[in-house]
């Protein structure tokens, strides 16, 4: 089975193998020695993305610039993290709803949705209303892509998991 190795030039391959045992023997100078380029990266991340059979496809010469690699990794990068962010925002969403009291873990959710993912709008009605009824300040949440800020000034606006205003 072919490796990673067989798609660096003889040179760098020589190189990792060299900086790899010094890694097992726990010597940490071959990191300074170590270049590795970016294409082997790029191949990487094709892989993970994608698996065995598009490494295949490159080694093989059916990739014809990296580039396009590079564009395919982002555009894949994007389509999981917007996997992630609609995770986020049901785990947040379900948590206000089923357990609305646990403040705590509401908010451990919702800084990771907000602030880590950059998550929109969606979920800035619910929790702006769920912040507005336990009286939590949600001030380090507000963002240019949600509008908690907005909620929080008229939570007339908001309703709850429920979909009630509140009142």
């Amino acid at each position: 089975m072919a490796n990673l190795l067989d798609l660096m030039q003889p040179d760098e391959r020589e190189r990792a193998l060299a900086a790899f045992e010094r890694r097992k023997s726990g010597d940490t100078s071959y990191r300074k020695d170590l270049k590795i380029p970016p294409e082997v990266y790029l191949i990487a991340e094709l892989g993970y993305y994608y698996g065995w059979g598009a490494i295949e496809a490159a080694k093989r010469g059916y990739v014809e610039s990296f580039e396009i690699v590079n564009k395919d990794g982002e555009r894949v990068e994007k389509r999981q993290i917007s996997s992630e962010l609609a995770s986020e925002r049901n785990d947040l969403l379900t948590a206000i709803k089923i357990d609305e009291n646990n403040s705590v873990e509401i908010m451990r959710i919702a800084k990771h949705y907000f602030l880590d993912l950059g998550g929109n709008s969606y979920a800035s009605k619910p929790f702006a209303g769920w912040a507005t009824r336990h009286q939590i300040d949600i001030s380090d949440l507000y963002t240019s892509h949600n509008d908690l800020k907005f909620y929080m000034d008229n939570p007339e606006l908001c309703y709850d998991a429920y979909h009630k205003t509140i009142k």
